[in-house]
């Protein structure tokens, strides 16, 4: 049967709360268990429900259809529908029932609803019956690790636990101890953490029962059921832990030992204990423990230590009988051993300036400081002297400094310094450095790779000569201060063939890197490379300059990035070009380009154009340059103005024309007089007149006066070397024309030329040597030649005189083109010059070009050969001639002949040691 329309509206406006419940079992249970639960609703409990609204007990489910005024229970679980089974019953009761399979969550709210329908086909809003939690989760973990420590000061316990997995619901913790081990009692102390989720719990002095073993365990309960540890049993006094003790003194004593006093804690003062202490070196993180210290007077010493290094000391006491848990380490308290003279010789790099055989050499001497464990103190100063002339002299200081280099020079022939560092205890053993010659075999191979932002390996390939370790060196390219600072290390490693550089190394610099091989009796040939140890994107652009633009393509040029900018290596530089009407298109050319011709371009239209650098790390755009091609070339401009000219020659003509036509018409036709009726056959004698035809010749043109560049300059003016003298003025007409250009010859007009050139370039009033005056002054000699030969075109001499001008007026151009590109276009524009940009060297390399390569190379060492065996051979004669004069001539001492006799066996082995 059917509940009534007016019962539904009495639920509905009552509300249905009332009207039932939801039974589950369990409301707890295990994740991945089953669930059941129930939702009745009963007629007393609703009011206007009346028996006979209901008919005979009926059963029907959800999925099936219900009659015409029926009503329905539904599931929820939170937000989401469930499907149950539903079941009505005569004593006024409907029952639903819902199992879930598995529960997957830890917590959810279970709702049931009444849902019914009224006399018409509209649905009414389902009404809230009852709600019931949901709890899932596991059984409580089993705790371990329980450990116990005492407190000597509050005299009391606290104990630790590590929980376990955690259950997923709510827990309670209870930390429990008995005052014996051995006996069961019922008498049990309990300790609740202060806080949820706390795995430590304290207990205080009147739980505790001191020298005698008491029992602890952790025991834990929730809704599932309850697990406790394993149980603990130990005395609270052997588990105290002491207070840290005091330093009252450190003292150094002798050389590298120390003496320590302390306290012990007054908490602790009749307890037996056993101490250690622990030093470490300040700015380092590593202690050096000693253990096993056991002091009645509380004082130890302690040797093994480094010469005048600082300190730092701690100590920590604990339980000698029975071991228990260690105090905290004490205060720390510094100290400082006593100094000894340096031991251990120092690493040292050269640079040696070469000089003249009588000149004194330059040599910059550059030394590593020595390690902790040799200094044996602070060092004051570096000591470099040169070994004394005679055995046993005072060696020559050149040099006493703090820092870790030093320049000075050296007598010639000297090939040696001495080095030495010394502190307030004296002076280290010192080091012979001696300067070999840069003559052995370099490097097969050399390359660098960055480690890190800091750090570089650089790698080598060892040549085929054995060696004795390797030298190297490392600059920043630009130097970041003046000067640059040089890094530099030795590996004394022979057979290394790698190493790792740190000192001084930053990201996006460029590095050069050079690598000397070290031999018995000389110093490799360097090698060099160059890397970054981090690179990205530069931090500029190149400046683009349009050179030229016509009506279909466009030339730009730009200078390179500055080194410093780079911030890595250029791989390619890239051009994007676009209008308001296309597509961007772009071109890629390589790092050392400075020139790009854009083509093809439409005429008369406007192109936005930038450069972007790029690097293995990324790219960086540079700003627009706005360019408009033309919409003529330069020879149709030409064309068009040629024909515009002689269209208006033309009209001038036909307009005179038509204006003069008698005039124009005796020009083009003049009136012949005729020799029939000529007079002149009755003048002259017929034998004359034949006599004169047979002597007559053709009469010869004069050559056309070609135009000058000398024609601007007034013949009145003076000639340069009396324009400015002051007495000119009071001088006559005829004295003024003699020493005017007027007299003077082709060498004082083209002076003079010169200087109006100069005049338009010039950077200023006194600027007589600049690039720009040298290629007026070029220009104004090249116009001249230029104009002889076209006079003279068989004159060789001056034709070599002007190409070479031109040459050299060229290659001017081209370094004001590379360093001041303003002040080329400005020399151009002013002098008149156009200027043709050089093609592009290429040279193919062929397998028959490198091996005339190598053959030459091969001959030209051949050759040094044997003129160093003839110049020896001639040095050796000189030297026996020269020898043999001064013993008959007597001329010097016998010291002073041993003296130079020595002097020029030191050449003559020099010389033997370069040959071979």
């Amino acid at each position: 049967m059917m509940l009534p329309s007016s019962l539904l509206v009495l639920l509905l406006l009552g509300g249905a709360r009332g009207c039932g419940e939801v039974r589950v079992e369990p409301h707890t249970v295990l994740l991945g268990s089953p669930v059941t639960a129930s939702c009745r609703v009963q007629q007393a409990l609703c009011h206007g429900w009346h028996a006979s609204s209901l008919g005979t007990s009926t059963a029907q489910t959800l999925g099936g259809g219900l009659e015409e005024g029926g009503i329905r229970l539904m599931w929820k679980l939170d937000n989401k529908t469930l499907p149950g089974t539903q079941y009505w019953s005569a004593n006024g009761t409907v029952e639903s029932n819902l199992t879930i399979a598995r529960v997957s969550w830890t917590r959810a709210k279970l709702r049931c609803y009444l849902a019914g329908m009224g006399t018409g086909t509209k649905t009414e809003t389902p009404q809230l019956i009852a709600t019931a939690d949901i709890q899932a989760g596991h059984l409580p973990s089993k705790p371990h690790n329980l450990t116990c420590m005492m407190n000597l000061r509050e005299m009391s316990l606290t104990c630790r636990w590590d929980p376990g997995a955690e259950s997923l619901l709510p827990t309670e913790t209870i930390l429990k101890s008995r005052k014996t081990c051995r006996v069961v009692t019922k008498a049990i102390q309990e300790c609740r953490p202060l806080l949820p989720g706390e795995n430590h719990c304290t207990l205080p002095h009147q739980h505790l029962q001191l020298y005698q073993d008491m029992e602890f365990w952790v025991w834990v309960r929730n809704p599932l059921g309850t697990a406790e540890s394993e149980h603990l049993c130990l005395d609270p006094t052997d588990v105290a832990k002491l207070d840290a003790p005091t330093l009252m003194s450190v003292q150094p004593f002798q050389p590298n030992c120390v003496a320590v006093a302390w306290d012990v804690a007054r908490s602790s003062a009749y307890i037996e204990q056993q101490c250690e202490l622990r030093y470490r070196r300040d700015k380092e993180l590593a202690w050096t423990l000693v253990s096993g210290i056991i002091s009645s007077n509380q004082k130890v010493q302690h040797c093994g230590l480094l010469f005048g290094m600082p300190y730092r000391l701690q100590m920590r006491c604990r339980r000698r009988a029975f071991p228990s848990y260690w105090s905290e380490w004490s205060t720390e308290q510094g100290f400082t051993t006593h100094e000894k003279a340096p031991a251990g010789k120092l690493d040292a790099w050269w640079q040696v300036t070469p000089s003249g055989s009588r000149q004194r050499a330059k040599v910059q001497l550059l030394w590593k400081a020595l390690a902790w464990q040799e200094a044996n103190g602070r060092i004051l100063g570096y000591w470099v002297a040169l070994s004394p002339q005679q055995r046993g002299g005072v060696p020559t200081t050149v040099c006493n400094t703090t820092e870790m280099g030093c320049n000075f020079s050296v007598p010639p022939g000297v090939r040696s310094v001495y080095l030495a560092a010394y502190n307030a205890a004296g002076k280290g053993p010192p080091t012979e450095v001696i300067f070999l010659e840069r003559r052995g075999q370099p490097l097969r191979g050399l390359w660098a790779t960055p480690r890190d932002q800091h750090s570089l390996w650089v790698q080598w390939e060892a040549p085929a000569a054995p060696t004795n370790g390797y030298v190297l060196e490392w600059r920043n390219v630009p130097p970041a201060e003046p000067g640059g600072r040089l890094g530099w290390q030795v590996e004394h490693n022979h057979s290394a063939t790698g190493a790792l550089i740190q000192d001084g190394i930053e990201p996006f610099r460029r590095y050069n890197i050079t690598v000397y091989p070290l031999y018995v009796d000389a110093v490799g040939v360097p090698r060099h490379t160059a890397t970054y140890s981090q690179q990205k994107a530069p931090s500029c652009t190149p400046k683009l300059h349009l050179r030229s633009i016509s009506k279909y393509q466009a030339e730009l040029s730009w200078q390179p990035v500055p080194t410093e900018l780079q911030n890595g290596f250029i791989t390619n530089y890239t051009i994007f070009w676009a209008s308001t009407s296309s597509n961007m298109s772009s071109a890629v050319v390589d790092s050392d380009v400075q020139a790009f011709t854009i083509r093809p371009l439409k005429p008369s239209t406007t192109y936005k154009v930038h450069i972007m650098a790029s690097t293995v790390a990324g790219s960086t755009n540079g700003t627009i340059l706005m360019l408009t091609t033309t919409a003529l070339d330069i020879t149709e401009i030409q064309f068009l103005l040629l024909c515009l000219s002689l269209i208006f020659v033309l009209l001038i003509v036909f307009t005179v024309c038509l204006q003069k036509n008698g005039r124009m018409k005796k020009q083009f036709w003049p009136r012949v007089p005729d020799p029939v009726n000529s007079s002149l056959g009755k003048w002259v004698p017929a034998d004359l007149q034949q006599a004169a035809r047979a002597y007559a010749r053709p009469a010869r043109r004069r050559s056309q006066e070609l135009p000058s560049h000398l024609d601007d300059i007034p013949p009145t003016a003076l000639r340069k070397e009396y324009a400015n003298l002051p007495v000119i003025d009071k001088a006559d007409d005829v004295v003024k024309r003699i020493l005017s250009l007027e007299m003077a010859g082709q060498r004082e007009k083209v002076k003079i030329k010169m200087e109006q050139l100069a005049e338009k370039v010039r950077r200023a009033p006194n600027d007589n040597g600049s690039y720009e005056v040298q290629v007026a002054h070029l220009t104004a000699k090249i116009r001249s030649y230029q104009e002889h030969l076209q006079k003279h075109p068989k004159d060789a001499r001056n034709r070599r005189v002007m190409l070479m001008a031109i040459d050299q007026q060229q290659k001017m151009l081209k370094y004001l083109r590379h360093t001041r590109y303003d002040l080329f276009e400005n020399t151009c524009k002013q002098l008149g010059i156009e200027y043709t940009f050089p093609q592009p060297y290429h040279r193919k390399v062929t397998r028959l070009w490198l091996v005339k390569k190598a053959f030459c190379l091969k001959v030209f060492e051949e050759v040094q050969k044997l003129k160093a065996s003839e110049r020896l051979k001639q040095r050796q004669e000189t030297l026996n001639e020269k020898r043999l004069f001064l013993s008959k001539a007597g001329l010097v001492s016998s010291l002073l002949l041993e003296q130079e006799f020595i002097g020029d066996l030191q050449q003559l082995h020099s010389a033997a040691r370069a040959l071979f």
